[in-house]
């Protein structure tokens, strides 16, 4: 990300993501009509190469109040359902139903515990939607959440699966439907969660092969 300035004293970011993450833009054109509130602002996107000029949303937080950021995030994810088949063709990884198993196959193979809990959120009445993948208190801004390039297409209780999401769940749980086995099996899931958004980095950064087999190491 860098920093800059327009010539009415505005601050902007530019952003140039791998090619990888060059969806993020077409994404976010899908996404913010659903909720501006939670949706950074684009002030110009390059759709080639994935090129991003972002409003700016504020100064880095020391802490967040989770819980009324994530209720809007949940009810973004419902709103967003039917878009993922959008989703998936600008370029989010599609972790869907027995593809997320496949995905973790190739991490873990032959481990049964981790395609049972694959095959858990498969099985779940909840549809596959937006899924940030790095929620943190360094990408909330207010009720702004920055940073969709590691997004995909996915269960969307993976969103919670870890850090201060995890703490917070009772706020962001409140909308959807019961089901705790789910919960679970995202919860079990978290660290082949982590290694499977660090392996789409290694390709740029293979230093981040520690973070991976660390993670591997965890589940």
């Amino acid at each position: 990300m860098y920093r800059g300035v327009t010539h009415e004293g505005a601050v902007v970011w530019l952003k140039v993501p791998e090619p990888t993450f060059a969806f993020e833009g077409r994404a976010l054109e899908l996404l913010r009509p659903l909720a501006p509130e939670v949706v950074p602002t684009v002030l110009a996107h390059e759709p080639v190469r994935g090129w991003l000029v972002l409003a700016d949303h504020g100064d880095e937080p020391t802490e967040v109040e989770w819980a009324p950021v994530l209720r809007r995030y949940a009810q973004l994810q419902r709103d967003a359902m039917p878009l993922a088949d959008e989703l998936v063709a600008v370029g989010a990884p599609d972790y869907r139903g027995a593809l997320l198993g496949e995905r973790i196959e190739e991490l873990v193979p032959g481990n049964e515990r981790a395609q049972d809990l694959c095959a858990c959120l498969a099985a779940s009445r909840i549809e596959p939607t937006a899924e940030h993948s790095d929620l943190r208190v360094a990408h909330v801004r207010g009720s702004v959440i920055l940073d969709w390039g590691d997004m995909c297409v996915a269960h969307p209780f993976l969103s919670i699966a870890f850090g201060d999401p995890w703490r917070n769940r009772d706020a962001y749980l409140a909308g959807w439907p019961d089901e705790p086995e789910t919960i679970d099996a995202a919860r079990q899931l978290r660290a082949l969660w982590g290694a499977l958004n660090w392996s789409r980095v290694l390709p740029y950064d293979p230093t981040r092969a520690a973070d991976v087999r660390e993670l591997i190491a965890r589940f």
